[in-house]
């Protein structure tokens, strides 16, 4: 061992007893003297690591890296249980994350080596060039993966996770076969064996199925979170809604009788004024909508308030039970249609002012038109560029209908009636964005079935 490789492993085996105490210390330690035990913690894992190093390239031991190989993942745990608060399962599942996501990043730079660079196994793990290159890498992945895994506070992934106990199996079967392959990945006279290759190659399934499961967990928790959001949104709304309703029931027969009085001292403009602050208690149900998407009612209640403030004649009409599509999705799709028509519109005077929005069965699914007056000469062909400020913006938010439309085997089809001056100084256009779903199409498809049986 020369002395540029002394110093680049003393420092190199500083950098995974660092990410995992840094990973760990979320859970806080359980000793006042934190830094003296975080120093301890970390220098017998930097001991470790450096007998693994001498008993490989140094003293040529294999029975010792065979053992280092087996301790280092019990150390790991054991010292996480010791030093760390926290509970056990969630202990146990922030170790199995490290150890797997220290192992697949090494794992991802051999393969990467090899499929890209064409370089053999033993020259990848040795003192090269090319070793080294790979090596830093692979330490960088190490770092990022656990940074996003434990490094963010409350939006860390780990978070979630730690909810779904069934994956401590998982990582523990990742951890127990980590071990022998770590053994056999240091036999030379392994590498070129197709069994061993396979062995490898079937570790590498099992971790992709751990990722994908791992990211199948987050997106489902993020979805729920959503979803219980929205449906506390409703409540609010209507609660408030029926708070201001209860209010002015029990205010309705002081109302009455101070309009009468207005009535019959003959103060009509008084009167007016009067009634239309009381409209203006009433308008709040209004704009409540009950639609079978929590998400959904609550766009449509600030679509149609922004609708009333700015004048406009609004209109909406529903016939789907079921939309088959996520509500983020459902929300975005509507909130730019429906908030590009409101634009348009407002360029007109206040009486030619109207938007409509109606949701309806198609053949084999349903489609969303939205329709509204504009100015003249509106050139739908552009539909998707913006004369706004926010070009980008605007422009990101007509992508956005195209993408779900196409997500969902649908398309987006525009159309313009124009107006003349004489007659009607406005354009009267119309966005339809029509989508297929297969439940949909089944509940249409044993309908008819019925029909011809009756």
């Amino acid at each position: 061992m020369n002395m540029i490789h002394f110093i680049f492993s003393t420092l190199l085996f500083l950098v995974d007893p660092l990410i995992w105490y840094k990973s760990m210390s979320g859970f806080g330690l359980k000793s006042s003297k934190k830094k003296t035990v975080g120093i301890v913690a970390v220098s017998f894992y930097y001991v470790i690591l450096w007998l693994k190093e001498l008993g490989q390239n140094y003293f040529h031991i294999e029975h010792l890296c065979t053992f280092i190989n087996i301790l280092l993942p019990l150390y790991i745990a054991v010292a996480t249980f010791l030093l760390f608060k926290g509970k056990l399962v969630k202990k146990l599942m922030s170790v199995g994350v490290f150890y797997s996501a220290m192992f697949l990043s090494e794992s991802i730079c051999i393969i990467l080596g090899i499929v890209v660079l064409k370089t053999p196994m033993d020259v990848l793990l040795s003192f090269t060039a090319i070793g080294v290159f790979w090596t830093i890498v692979s330490k960088l992945m190490l770092s990022t993966i656990c940074w996003i895994f434990f490094g963010r506070g409350k939006r860390s992934w780990i978070n979630p996770l730690y909810d779904k106990k069934e994956i401590v199996f998982i990582l523990l079967l990742n951890m127990i076969y980590e071990i022998p392959l770590g053994t056999l990945i240091l036999k030379t006279e392994l590498h070129n064996n197709p069994t061993f290759i396979s062995l490898f190659c079937l570790f590498q399934i099992i971790l992709i199925i751990s990722v994908s499961y791992f990211w199948h967990v987050l997106k489902l928790q993020n979805q729920t979170l959503y979803k219980l959001k929205c449906e506390l949104e409703v409540v609010k709304q209507n609660a408030g809604a029926y708070k201001g309703l209860r209010q002015l029931k029990h205010d309705i027969a002081g109302h009455v009788k101070i309009l009468l009085d207005l009535c019959k001292k003959k103060k009509y403009d008084m009167l007016e004024e009067y009634m239309e602050g009381m409209y203006g208690s009433i308008r709040q149900a209004d704009v409540t909508f009950d639609l079978p998407d929590p998400a959904l009612s609550i766009l449509m209640g600030q679509l149609k308030q922004k609708a009333l403030d700015n004048k406009i004649r609004f209109r909406f009409f529903n016939s789907i039970s079921d939309y088959y599509l996520p509500s983020h999705e459902l929300c975005s799709l509507v909130g730019n249609l429906v908030n590009n028509a409101i634009e348009s519109t407002c360029k007109l005077p206040e009486e030619n002012r109207a938007v409509t929005i109606e949701f309806n069965y198609d053949e084999g699914g349903y489609y969303i038109e939205v329709e509204n007056n504009a100015p003249l000469g509106t050139d739908v062909t552009k539909f998707c560029l913006t004369s706004k400020t926010d070009k980008e913006n605007h422009g990101l938010g007509m992508g956005i209908i195209h993408k779900i439309a196409k997500k969902h085997k649908g398309n987006v089809v525009a159309s313009v009636t124009k107006g003349t001056d004489q007659e009607q100084n406005y354009d009267f256009v119309s966005i339809n964005v029509a989508m297929k779903f297969k439940e949909i199409e089944r509940l249409q498809k044993s309908h008819i079935d019925e029909d011809i049986k009756a």
